[in-house]
């Protein structure tokens, strides 16, 4: 299979799950647990046709911080799995991580989306603007990324950015993303975007998602990223190739 083929599965895969996000969050109602979201989301997915996830968790759905906080930075799936102990109030943030698999080729998309329900005025302003700047300092990192620049290079970059921002990084493995390879989770053999990859990124198919926390502020959006030649690197979510 060629890389051209590969990332038009990939960005078909991230658009289902932007779509499946989007469609899902107008269902969203008061009192309902992160189980019931989790089973909205699998029904958008398999009306497009989707019915194989590549994570140990096919819908990886938190809400509120505490969640957040802990969902994020642990490989315990028991704990990342939906709660139906955790409710959606007024003002809660909401954060669903999604792996579609393409049943064919076991090429998989890992997109993930934020948002807050229902904000209250002045109490979640906060909160809100938070979301609005992490994502702003994703896609500013990712406009900088071209086939020369290393791991290391774009994990700097976000760990520099988050501590001007004040904002502490919150992931398991304390990297900033990772390679899209197809097959089983098992046999994969992901490359880590962190300070100890050295080796220049083009040509290939990466995730980017630098999820953090200020106090009791939370945020963390992923794009998968496709790294050509020559050029900066193309979100696959957004754009039509």
């Amino acid at each position: 299979m060629t890389i051209k083929e590969r990332v038009a599965i990939v960005s078909n895969l991230q658009k289902i799950s932007s779509d499946v996000f989007n469609e899902t969050i107008k269902s969203l109602k008061l009192g309902i647990s992160e189980v019931d979201i989790a089973k909205l989301l699998r029904k958008n997915f398999e009306k497009r046709g989707i019915t194989k996830f590549w994570y140990t968790v096919p819908e990886v759905v938190l809400i509120g911080s505490e969640r957040f906080k802990i969902g994020t930075t642990t490989t315990d799936y028991r704990i990342k799995s939906p709660s139906k102990d955790s409710f959606l109030q007024e003002g809660s943030t909401v954060y669903a991580d999604l792996s579609p698999m393409d049943s064919v080729t076991k090429i998989w998309g890992d997109w993930n989306g934020m948002l807050v329900f229902q904000p209250r005025k002045r109490v979640d302003n906060e909160q809100v603007a938070f979301l609005e700047e992490v994502r702003n300092i994703q896609l500013n990192g990712i406009s900088r990324i071209t086939a020369q620049t290393t791991g290391a290079d774009v994990a700097s970059y976000y760990l520099e950015e988050y501590k001007r921002h004040s904002i502490t990084l919150l992931d398991v493995r304390n990297n900033v993303g990772h390679s899209m390879h197809e097959g089983s989770k098992d046999r994969a053999k992901r490359i880590w975007l962190d300070l100890n990859n050295v080796n220049p990124l083009g040509e290939g198919i990466f995730t980017i998602e630098p999820g953090g926390a200020r106090g009791d502020l939370v945020g963390r959006f992923e794009e998968c990223i496709y790294i050509p030649k020559e050029g900066n690197a193309i979100v696959l979510s957004t754009t039509n190739l």
